[in-house]
Formats: structure tokens, C-alpha cells, sequence
């Protein structure tokens, strides 16, 4: 399925949208509790935090943004409520079709996604995007090399 990009892309920094963006992340915490295992929501929250923290120094507020909803999208769980939450909090975020794979990475910061590499266990559970060839991605919770999404759907 191919990646849907449809959401309005910034050419340059807009004050308020990153502070929608910021203010949706902090709240999106409390639901990581509830919608992952306590370890992995732990380490995604940390994570986030790390983020949110660079986030207030105005000359790194953007790659700060951009880096938090990278690892938002590496959880379909968290994905879809942070889609959600952006559909709902936003006028320029329209929330995708149900069923379709999207990188909110890639729909709001213009970056192409590389192979959408999926938990061989449970594909709904774990995606994350490799960047580079030579990327080793692992699922955090099942500890297995994650493979190409192509790859489980031929299984």
C-alpha cells in the first residue's frame, strides 16, 4: 500500500502550528501509558520528553517536532491518536481515510520515507521507516528483526 501524503507541507518555521503540534505531543504522554506496554511506553515517553525539551530553544524547535512525531509514527497505536488529535485540535491537518498507511513524518515535514519495516510477530504493533541500507531495526518488544512490510504480506 502506498504511503498517502495529503496534509498542507511548511516551507518555513510558523510559530503558532509548531506550538499546536507541541501542545498535542505533551498530551499525547498520558495516552502512550494507556495504549503501549509499560517498558516501551516508558522508553517512547523519554524519548518525546528528550524532544520536547530541545523544542524550547526557538533554533532547534522544528528539528525537535520533526524528530518527536518520527518516533510517533514508528507506533501505529500511538500514530493514529496523535492523527486523531492533530484532526481535531487543527484546521490545516486533515486526518487520512481509515486504512491508509501514512507517515505523518512525511506528511507535515516533506520527507520521503524509505521501506516501512514492520515486526515480524505482529505488523500492526511496530513499523518504523528505514532511513539507510544499512539500518538494523529491531522490535522493542518481541526483541525480532523487523523485516519489509512487502515481505509479511507475501507470507
Amino acid at each position: 500500500m502506498p504511503i498517502q501524503f495529503q496534509n498542507k507541507r511548511f516551507s518555513h518555521p510558523d510559530k503558532k502550528r509548531d506550538e499546536q503540534l507541541l501542545k498535542i505531543i505533551r498530551d499525547l504522554q498520558e495516552e502512550i501509558r494507556s495504549s503501549l506496554d509499560p517498558d516501551e511506553a516508558r522508553r517512547l515517553n523519554a524519548s518525546l520528553s528528550q524532544h520536547l525539551s530541545r523544542a524550547k530553544e526557538p533554533e532547534n524547535r522544528e528539528q525537535a517536532i520533526r524528530k518527536a512525531v518520527e518516533r510517533i509514527d514508528e507506533y501505529p497505536i500511538v500514530r493514529e491518536r496523535f492523527s486523531e488529535n492533530l484532526d481535531k485540535s487543527t484546521r490545516w491537518y486533515s486526518k487520512p481515510a481509515s486504512g491508509d498507511v501514512v507517515s505523518i513524518a512525511g506528511d507535515l515535514f516533506d520527507i520521503e520515507p524509505g521501506i516501512l519495516m514492520v515486526c515480524p510477530d505482529d505488523p500492526n504493533h511496530y513499523q518504523r521507516y528505514r532511513r539507510n541500507a544499512r539500518q538494523k531495526l529491531s522490535c522493542p518488544h518481541h526483541h525480532h528483526r523487523l523485516i519489509p512490510s512487502s515481505d509479511q504480506e507475501s507470507t
